[in-house]
């Protein structure tokens, strides 16, 4: 049992050392490890602020790297706008080049026109001057058969200016004559178609107070129960058919008129140039008219007056007969009937 114990307490002693050991290892280790933690942790702590800066200059030279090619884009669009403003203005330097060379070409050929056309008026012009030192020579030669036949030009013309004036005063003789005659024609023709017209026009007249007599006539019959009323339609008839021939007969003879006005007009125009001034047929026909008028206006009136008498005196008989007939009705009406009795056929006779 004492070897045991002591085997035991052997082992328990190695154990405690062992276990000591293990506890200094255990130790060291811990504490290894505790500096490794801190180191790691420092190194973390490094390499995280490491990386803090690395991403901040990272950013930094990204956002410097983006406005650089920002930067270099602008520029690159700007080259191109230029390198393309470039080539427009090559391609309009070339165009003003050929232009200026084709004007350059035309000038040479017009300067080449302009040389030749010098040398060739310079030889006319030689050629000029020799002709004009041969004309001075024969001028004086001209000289004299110039103021001859000066001299015989103006009694030429003298003679002409003569014969001219003789010719004028000839010509208007001939032209007044031929006027008067073509005015008395003119004049005969214009009076006497404007004399028909005056007839036509107060023919028409008559006929418009023929159909307005028909007409009075046509009612007089329809209250007298005369049997001409057939006659007095068929007059109407006849007259308006008459009226409307006359009208158009009118409107010819306006016509006439204007026609043979617009013809005697050149021939006017020269008349009144003369020293003789015509009237026109017009206002003489318009005068004679004016007396006619004034004729049949003073018999009108001397026939109107009788008239307007007999007018006045029927007016007045069918005031006296209604007056009669107002007094005849009252007295039925108040059963008198001999206020009636004046009314008799006979007796209304006598009052009208």
């Amino acid at each position: 049992g004492k070897n045991v114990t002591s085997a035991a307490t052997e082992y328990v002693k190695k154990g405690c050392l062992a276990l000591s050991k293990a506890r200094d290892i255990q130790n060291t280790l811990s504490q290894k490890i505790s500096a490794d933690l801190a180191k790691v942790q420092q190194k973390q702590q490094q390499i995280a602020k490491d990386n803090i800066q690395a991403q901040r200059e990272f950013n930094v030279w990204k956002e410097t790297n983006n406005a650089m090619l920002r930067s270099n884009g602008t520029a690159q669009e700007e080259a191109f706008a230029n390198i393309n403003n470039i080539f427009k203005e090559l391609s309009r330097l070339s165009t003003e080049r050929a232009d200026m060379v084709l004007q350059r070409m035309q000038q040479v050929q017009l300067e080449d026109q302009r040389h030749a056309a010098h040398n060739n008026l310079a030889t006319q012009l030689t050629t000029l001057q020799n002709t004009l030192n041969t004309l001075v020579e024969h001028s004086s030669q001209c000289i004299e058969v110039i103021q001859t036949t000066e001299e015989y030009l103006q009694k030429s013309k003298n003679a002409l200016f003569a014969a001219e004036k003789q010719f004028q005063s000839e010509v208007q003789e001939l032209l007044k004559n031929e006027g008067q005659s073509a005015y008395t024609v003119f004049r005969n023709y214009y009076l006497t178609v404007g004399e028909l017209l005056y007839k036509k026009e107060k023919r028409a007249q008559e006929l418009n107070r023929a159909v307005r007599n028909c007409d009075l006539q046509i009612e007089l019959c329809r209250e007298t129960l005369d049997t001409n009323k057939h006659k007095y339609v068929s007059q109407k008839k006849d007259t308006h058919t008459e009226l409307s021939s006359v009208n158009k007969q009118i409107e010819e003879l306006k016509d006439k008129l204007e026609q043979v006005n617009n013809t005697f007009k050149p021939i006017e125009r020269s008349i009144w140039k003369g020293s003789t001034k015509y009237p026109h047929p017009a206002v003489e026909l318009q005068e004679l008219n004016i007396e006619r008028r004034a004729k049949a206006l003073a018999l009108r009136k001397h026939y109107q007056n009788q008239d307007f008498q007999e007018v006045n005196g029927e007016a007045q008989n069918i005031q006296r007969v209604a007056k009669l007939t107002s007094e005849a009705k009252l007295a039925v009406v108040d059963h008198k009937f001999g206020a009636a009795s004046s009314l008799t056929p006979r007796k209304l006779d006598q009052l009208t």
